[in-house]
């Protein structure tokens, strides 16, 4: 397989205890086994442009991965994000920008992906950000009703 990278912040401040090259090689260890793989995506995280975002829309159908569940970037209560947010230092994606770059991301998947999340109630208890994000069901018609208006769908600029 050709190497696939993906630009974006570091593995520190994620948390995550990886970094995208440790998730491709589990990626392609699993699928050479035969076992399915669903990745999530955070969608606006702080220094992600929307370029990075399609990148990794990219890196993920180059990896053939059979799902995806896309989050957007949410600040919880008593968190490291929630005092940079307080300090106004990370940007919350506006909800129709969030429609837009979800659309947009679909766009570059496979028909074959399984989506398995597009919205996200949140933690309402301990959730600062985005206010929106609570509106699961509207946010949804939305992305549904955006590809529509652009008569578009998953996989159209898969190449």
């Amino acid at each position: 397989m050709q190497k696939i990278t993906t630009p974006g912040l570091n593995s520190d401040f994620k948390n995550r205890g990886h970094d995208f090259t440790t998730f491709v090689d589990a990626t392609e260890r699993a699928k050479a086994r035969n076992i399915n793989v669903c990745a999530h995506v955070i969608l606006g995280l702080p220094n992600e442009t929307k370029q990075d975002m399609m990148e990794t829309a990219k890196a993920l159908a180059d990896l053939n991965i059979d799902g995806v569940k896309i989050h957007l970037l949410c600040v919880l209560q008593n968190t490291k994000l929630s005092k940079l947010y307080f300090q106004g230092k990370i940007p919350i994606m506006e909800e129709d920008e969030y429609v837009e770059t979800v659309c947009d991301f679909l766009e570059y998947l496979p028909p074959s992906t399984t989506i398995h999340r597009v919205a996200g109630n949140g933690l309402k208890p301990n959730m600062l950000a985005p206010g929106w994000l609570s509106k699961k069901f509207i946010v949804m018609n939305k992305i549904d009703n955006l590809l529509e208006q652009r008569n578009s769908y998953q996989g159209i600029k898969y190449k």
